[in-house]
């Protein structure tokens, strides 16, 4: 009778179940099913829906939908842990409890751009602080550039990994890479940099560096046997694939050769490291008022050289001896009484332009005159003033004009209006007092004779 009441008491239920309760949705409702209870229930509520669905052979069949912020997690059967699927059969053999579990979800998006470039994997729904693994494939002739969400970059990393914290839209960014070849012509004379495979949405310019190695230099880049530029770091903008080749020489240094006063006498360029040879004329400096020059080599010396020289001219020095001398007035003779004055005119050796520069005085036997004569230029021209010369005695007199840097000599001699007095320097005026009184003794004798015979 107990058993009868209870099967009534479940059809009951389940009639009115079916009447009152949506038959295909239910949430911690309760079923009759063969006898039992069979009842279901969602965790949480609002993660999603279970339609139940009866199957004649005993069992049920049962049906998950999810709403779209959520992700089914699996079924609790019987406080068991069960399988994940969203579409589930079992047979009851007794009361049953199914909990279809819900998590709360974020869906990840992730999409390649262009989609020619390549193709991503890894998006979908994801449970909270899941693991996310984007991969960014590209296709052939393309590269990953980066990982974008919105105007910014997130990674530039493939695959990308992260845990699912909110929804996310990404976008996988691809390009076609742009490649610069950059070689040398020559790996024992200089090296380049620069060149590479660019991203053209990152690198809009490129900068090669052609680097001569000891004794060479840059002389051009060539791009198809074309010359392109002249300049060792050659700037260009990013366009399209390039193959350009850096060519090097010799390093050619200069030498110049100038004169003492630096007057330029030659130049010549010469290889790197080579000793340069003057072949001009042999060098020469004229000579100045006090020395005379030898040429002698070269300052620095002749040798190697690895940069622009300047080779200067170096001279031995000889120090000259000027000599003075009078080409007017030379040995000459003045008249007492004659109211004249004396010139002298002294000629130097070398620089007789400059002679009167050098003038430093005059001087009568020895003896500095402070005044009574004058002295002007061209070349030196002394004038003896006549009151000068009168107060000299009668005869030779020697007459020194007198420079910073030597001297020039001459005799006056002095004639007296009274030439019974003879000179008192002149060695030659003692045969001639001895002339003087011969002929007076002879006139003496020849006189008393005279008397004698007039007695």
């Amino acid at each position: 009778m107990k058993k009868r009441s209870r099967l009534l008491l479940s059809a009951v239920l389940a009639l009115t179940l079916a009447v009152f309760v949506f038959p295909s949705s239910v949430n911690a409702e309760q079923y009759e099913h063969g006898g039992y209870i069979v009842t279901i229930s969602l965790n949480p509520e609002k993660g999603g829906s279970v339609s139940y669905n009866p199957v004649s052979d005993g069992g049920v069949a049962l049906s998950v939908t999810t709403k779209p912020d959520y992700i089914f997690t699996g079924w609790t059967i019987d406080g068991e842990q069960g399988p994940t699927d969203t579409e589930l059969y079992r047979d009851i053999y007794g009361d049953t409890t199914f909990v279809a579990n819900f998590a709360q979800a974020y869906e990840i998006s992730a999409t390649a751009s262009p989609p020619e470039g390549g193709t991503v994997t890894g998006a979908g729904k994801y449970k909270q602080e899941d693991i996310v693994k984007l991969e960014a494939n590209p296709n052939e002739g393309w590269l990953f550039r980066c990982w974008s969400e919105g105007t910014s970059i997130v990674s530039t990393n493939s695959p990308y990994s992260f845990n699912a914290l909110r929804s996310r839209t990404l976008v996988a960014e691809f390009y076609r890479p742009v490649t610069i070849g950059a070689k040398t012509s020559d790996s024992t004379k200089g090296y380049v940099t620069g060149g590479g495979t660019f991203d053209p949405g990152v690198v809009t310019s490129v900068t090669l560096k052609a680097m001569p190695l000891e004794g060479y230099e840059f002389c051009f880049w060539l791009e198809d046997g074309n010359d392109v530029s002249h300049e060792a770091e050659y700037e260009f903008t990013l366009t399209e694939n390039r193959t350009l080749v850096a060519y090097f020489d010799k390093k050619m240094v200069e030498a110049k050769f100038v004169n003492w006063d630096q007057k330029e006498l030659g130049s010549r360029t010469v290889e790197y490291g080579s000793v340069p040879e003057y072949s001009g004329e042999t060098p020469v400096r004229q000579p100045d008022d006090e020395y005379t020059y030898t040429f002698k080599g070269w300052s620095p010396e002749l040798k190697e050289i690895y940069v622009n020289t300047t080779f200067t001219a170096q001279y031995r020095s000889e120090k000259i001896v000027p000599v003075y001398t009078v080409t007017e007035g030379a040995d000459g003779t003045w008249t007492s009484g004659s109211g004249q004055a004396y010139r002298i005119t002294v000629k130097r050796d070398p620089a007789d332009d400059r002679c009167f520069g050098f003038f430093a005085g005059v001087l009568i036997d020895g003896e500095e005159l402070e005044d009574g004569y004058t002295a002007d230029s061209g070349s030196t021209v002394v004038t003896l003033a006549a009151e000068t010369l009168e107060d000299l005695s009668g005869g030779r007199h020697t007459v020194t004009v007198s420079f910073e840097d030597g001297t020039a000599e001459t005799s006056l001699t002095v004639k007296k209006d009274d030439t019974s007095v003879p000179p008192t320097d002149d060695a030659g005026a003692v045969p001639v007092w001895a002339a003087i009184a011969v002929s007076s003794i002879i006139g003496l004798c020849a006189l008393i004779i005279r008397k004698k015979e007039e007695i």
